[in-house]
């Protein structure tokens, strides 16, 4: 049987999918638990919701920049493999790490 191939998210869909996204929740709320003190809701949710903005929107751009730098560089087999093995390697390590600990 023929593979079925998916298409990626569109914007809006990957906007959408925030809302049944668990570690966006827990992110939410734990910030709120965190950082808000209930004083002035409005002003807090606008002021916590403009750093996610700020830093997400740096972030994204951030890792974008770097995997394009790196696209080319990767683009040679004998180098995706390499770092596919290392990259495996690290998640293994962290993953005892997290274990042992």
């Amino acid at each position: 049987a023929p593979e079925a191939v998916g298409r990626p998210l569109s914007f809006l869909e990957a906007c959408a999918f925030q809302w049944i996204n668990p570690k966006a929740w827990s992110l939410a709320a734990g910030v709120a638990a965190g950082f808000m003190t209930g004083g002035a809701p409005a002003a807090e949710a606008a002021a916590i919701g403009g750093i996610f903005l700020i830093s997400g929107l740096t972030s994204a751009h951030a890792w974008a920049g770097f995997g394009a730098a790196l696209r080319g560089w990767l683009g040679q087999g004998a180098r995706l493999r390499l770092f596919n093995r290392l990259m495996g390697a690290a998640l293994a390590l962290f993953v005892v790490a997290l274990i042992v600990d």
